[in-house]
């Protein structure tokens, strides 16, 4: 019995597995296909020299985001977190770890998420068995929110901290949605930046 209790956890983990990789991949190309964007709409040009400039507000709101690092809200208003970011040993099955892009929360159905600070949303992205994900910029760092069932926001909008962005999405009697952060292409901490995770 316990044997095939093992094989059910580990086929949910190859799905699982399959899922968050999918999931880091599009979150990656909607990145990078931003950044080229960016580049193309602020490049400058002096004499024969190509300069790329960060606009003046995202020099601001970028500055303003990493001020608040450790005090950012929680992207949901009650809930806990069920999976912290980073490897870590799997819950039930012995020997194996798991590496988690960001954190996971666990919450009421039909909860909402919020958005953590102030920003633009960049994009809006729908993953088949995934729901949709909301991508917020705040200068060079990223916000992202999976998980969700509806959406409330579209791209280009402009959002105010805490203000609501969606409504998570229950698959199997669970209401999580994962909180992710980035800096340009690279995936960071978000157990930094939010206020008290630990």
């Amino acid at each position: 019995k316990l044997g095939s209790q093992e094989e059910i956890y580990r086929k949910e983990l190859l799905v699982a597995t399959k899922k968050d990789e999918e999931l880091k991949q599009a979150i990656s190309r909607a990145i990078k296909r931003e950044i080229e964007m960016l580049a193309e709409k602020n490049k400058s040009k002096t004499s024969n020299a190509t300069v790329f400039k960060k606009a003046p507000e995202d020099i601001v709101l970028e500055e303003n985001f990493v001020a608040n690092k450790g005090k950012l809200p929680w992207p949901v208003d009650q809930g806990q977190v069920v999976a912290e970011f980073g490897q870590q040993a799997h819950p039930f099955l012995r020997g194996v770890i798991i590496n988690k892009n960001g954190i996971t929360f666990s919450t009421t159905e039909n909860n909402k998420v919020r958005a953590v600070f102030d920003g633009v949303v960049s994009k809006i992205i729908i993953l088949p068995g995934q729901g949709k994900l909301v991508m917020i910029r705040h200068g060079d760092y990223i916000t992202v929110y999976t998980n969700l069932r509806e959406t409330f926001v579209r791209d280009g909008d402009v959002v105010k901290t805490k203000e609501e962005i969606g409504i998570i999405l229950t698959d199997k009697g669970k209401t999580e949605t994962e909180f992710q952060l980035w800096k340009g292409i690279e995936i960071s901490d978000p157990t930094r930046w939010l206020y008290k995770v630990k």
